[in-house]
Order: structure tokens, then sequence, then C-alpha cells
């Protein structure tokens, strides 16, 4: 490679199952995807885009602010990514590397139908797709939505209907509380 401009890492799995039943290796692999897969492909082209000072693109989650029930493994591994972006931020500013830690919130795409779990403690048809989720969007509005914040280089993007950009910035951070009593089943 002569140069690279930016590097978006957009792989990603979901995983379900409660915590008091959360396979170890379930997450691990969700981690290893959505955590040590940017790591490495990170640590790989940064020589490249502190030449060129170009861009990283983090795909995180509405889901890194606040966790649901039966996604631990997910969130946790979307939350980790967000600080993650944060350090390398920080760390890369200085090469002139921008960093866009971007959190779309529910987009229909097969993530739910594919999404790692454990047989055994949760069935596929429990989870459900998208679709039957609150403020689902289509990926192209959030595709168009993340490059638009691309060439702005901006820091950080949620990308969802605006109930769900209220919910993550303003109702989880001031009323964490009240949000959790909501959450329970």
């Amino acid at each position: 490679w002569s140069g690279l401009d930016a590097l978006v890492n957009n792989a990603g799995v979901h995983a379900f199952a409660s915590v008091a039943d959360l396979p170890e290796a379930l997450l691990k692999e969700a981690l290893e995807v959505n955590l040590y897969g940017v790591l490495r492909l990170t640590q790989a082209a940064l020589p490249l885009l502190r030449q060129s000072q170009g861009l990283i693109v983090n795909i995180g989650s509405t889901l890194g602010y606040r966790a649901i029930p039966n996604a631990a493994a997910y969130c946790a591994s979307k939350g980790a990514l967000a600080r993650f972006s944060e350090s390398l931020r920080d760390e890369e500013a200085r090469h002139g590397v921008a960093v866009l830690h971007a959190s779309p919130g529910v987009v229909r795409t097969g993530l739910r139908d594919n999404a790692l779990r454990d047989n055994a403690l949760c069935d596929k048809t429990a989870v459900g797709s998208q679709d039957g989720l609150p403020f689902p969007r289509e990926a192209d509005a959030t595709a168009v939505e993340i490059c638009d914040a691309m060439q702005k280089r901006r820091r950080e993007l949620i990308s969802a209907a605006w109930p769900v950009r209220f919910w993550a910035k303003v109702l989880v951070p001031w009323f964490g509380a009240s949000v959790d009593s909501k959450m329970r089943l």
C-alpha cells in the first residue's frame, strides 16, 4: 500500500444470554470481534494513517451508553469500544489522525438474526429481528449520516432516531435509576 486515508472498523457481532447464564466463551467471542478485531486492524493501519493524517471510524452502538437485559456481552464490548475510541483519539491527535466513534441505534440489518447465542439458553425466535424494536432505521440512512460525520471529521456521532439520541445522551446519564426500573422485565 502506498497510502491509506481511512479505516472503518465496522465488523460486529451481537450476543444474547443473561449474565447468570452467560458462557465465558460467548463473552470472549463478542469481545474478540467487537474489540480485539478493532485493536488489531487499528494497529496495522496506524503507520499509514499517520502518514496521511487519516481517519479511523469505530462503529459502536447506542447500547455502549446503556446496557439492556440479556445482552451484557454485546453491551460490554460496545461500551469498551467507546472508551477505546476516546483513548485512541487522544493518543493519535498529535499525529493528526482523527477518530470518529459512531453509535448507531437500531439499524435494519441481520445483526440480531446472526447473533451469538447459547442455543440451550436463548432460542433464536425469542430474540426477534430489528423490525420489532423501537425506531428502526434503514442501513442507507445510517451510512449517509456516518459518511457526513467522516467528512466533517467529527469525534462522535449517535446515528439514531431523535428519541434514541435523547435517551442515550440525556435520560441515561441524568436519570439512570429511573431508566433502570423501566428496563426491568
